[in-house]
């Protein structure tokens, strides 16, 4: 504990004599983990945890919407004190990690099958990620008959191994040269053993599948329909979990159905990732056999997320849709959040370079999504109801198509923009003329849509998304 003004009137926490754990009274959900370094060696000589109080907040929330549904201690809010001890230690591990000299891990979370992580002993034994370093957070995949999942604040393989690389000491006077050969056989274990690969913002990460936040397990498609499952248990329990306090109205019930959407947002954008994906293999250099650092990802893993994302985001189930919630926290409230679902759902696969990595991988030969199809595929879905007689569009579905033309006149727009850095490069021409020509063939149908329910709110709104496309083709100078 930190000495009093009696028995040290000269300490401070910001002596770099002193490592400590700080807690700061700030409304930033957030936690650090920064170090002092000599900059002669590299030496770590001191560091720091600083624990934001707001983080408290931010926990609870994240485990709510994640084991809600498995763990009989969150099915209620606020969250009981064990259970709020076990995540702060989770976060004071990981700001630890970063005082040792460790960056974040975010490949981490695909060393474990889906099968291991609804296993409680396995999860007891490895945690949920290959690494602390990782933001994995919580198990939300495991059934409610599975069990429970732990909570992990123990390193896990890839940081253990990290530590030996960064610290093994050994025998004898070594040159540099004799110590990287050593090193290097440390490195090279990462060939054989998955665990411990790293990837968090390497040129590749941002095409990478693999490479993920928040996110569980090596099969993205089936963890977020497993954790869409838990999510219902979690809706349909809500209004009781949050409704502690008769005096109250319903904050807490609000703030809870929007972290939970957030989560099912995020997770769909973990399957987003698949399309136009590029796996990179840092772990290879050219010592190594094997030459292939750069993999395109599966055909029919992309076939399969952009099913998915299209079942369950475009197509969105029924239960996300709630009237008992919305007849307390307020009806606008489901379009004010259902956006963070549509951009994970349509945004994140359709995102320019996903789709220009899709044309530039089919130019070169490989075997992968067609651009035109996939783009189109969303289309059918996201428009279906407009060749419909009584076009009576729901809530959700004038969202989405409303979401998908602004899009469309952004994408245009990218043309004559000039990148916002190098790690989002301007779009090619031919992603270009092909955004030109779905937002000329979309232009069309809405046109025909109008005309045919002229005179009513959808043919005006068909008509208002024609004309918002045809300014998007031919801006106005």
């Amino acid at each position: 504990m930190a000495p009093t003004v009696e028995e040290n009137p000269d300490w401070d926490p910001e002596d770099a004599r002193f490592s400590v754990v700080r807690w700061i009274p700030s409304g930033i959900p957030n936690a650090q983990g920064p170090h002092v370094a000599d900059p002669r060696s590299g030496e770590i000589i001191e560091a720091d945890v600083r624990m934001y109080h707001n983080v408290i907040k931010l926990l609870e929330g994240w485990y709510f919407a994640q084991a809600g549904a498995t763990d009989p201690r969150a099915k209620k809010l606020p969250l009981p004190n064990d259970v709020m001890s076990d995540l702060v230690r989770f976060v004071v591990a990981h700001e630890v990690g970063h005082s040792t000299g460790l960056h974040h891990n975010f490949i981490g979370n695909n060393s474990y099958s889906i099968e291991q992580l609804r296993d409680p002993k396995f999860v007891k034994e490895f945690g949920v990620s290959s690494s602390i370093m990782d933001y994995a957070r919580f198990n939300y995949v495991m059934q409610p008959d599975d069990g429970v999942s732990p909570i992990d604040y123990d390193p896990g393989p890839y940081d253990k191994f990290a530590i030996e690389w960064g610290y093994k000491e050994f025998a004898g006077d070594k040159s540099p040269k004799e110590e990287a050969e050593l090193l290097n056989k440390i490195a090279d274990r990462q060939l054989t053993d998955k665990r411990l690969r790293w990837d968090a913002y390497s040129k590749g990460s941002a095409l990478d599948p693999r490479i993920l936040t928040e996110a569980i397990g090596e099969d993205p498609v089936e963890a977020t329909r497993l954790g869409q499952k838990n999510k219902q248990r979690i809706l349909a329990n809500l209004i009781d979990a949050t409704s502690f306090e008769p005096s109250k109205g319903y904050d807490e019930l609000d703030s809870a159905y929007r972290t939970v959407v957030q989560q099912h947002a995020r997770e769909l954008g973990h399957v987003a990732k698949a399309v136009g994906g590029v796996m990179y293999r840092n772990e290879l250099t050219q010592a190594h056999k094997d030459k292939q650092v750069f993999v395109p990802y599966a055909k029919e893993k992309q076939e399969r997320a952009v099913d998915f994302l299209i079942e369950n985001g475009v197509n969105l189930p029924a239960f996300w849709i709630d009237e008992k919630i919305f007849k307390r926290i307020g009806y606008n409230k489901f379009e004010q959040y259902g956006n963070y679902i549509i951009r994970q759902a349509i945004g994140a696969p359709l995102a320019a370079h996903r789709l220009d990595s899709l044309i530039k991988l089919q130019a070169a030969g490989h075997d992968v999504l067609d651009p035109v199809k996939t783009v189109n595929k969303f289309v059918d879905a996201i428009y279906g109801d407009i060749k419909s007689r009584g076009a009576q569009s729901d809530q959700y579905r004038i969202m989405l198509q409303d979401y998908f033309v602004n899009k469309l006149v952004k994408d245009l727009a990218l043309a004559n923009a000039k990148p916002k850095s190098s790690r989002s490069p301007k779009p090619s021409a031919t992603f270009i003329a092909m955004t030109r020509g779905t937002a000329t063939d979309l232009k069309m149908k809405l046109e025909a849509a109008s005309n045919k329910h002229y005179g009513t709110l959808a043919g005006y709104r068909y008509a208002g998304l024609a004309a918002k496309l045809a300014e998007g083709l031919e801006p106005r100078k």
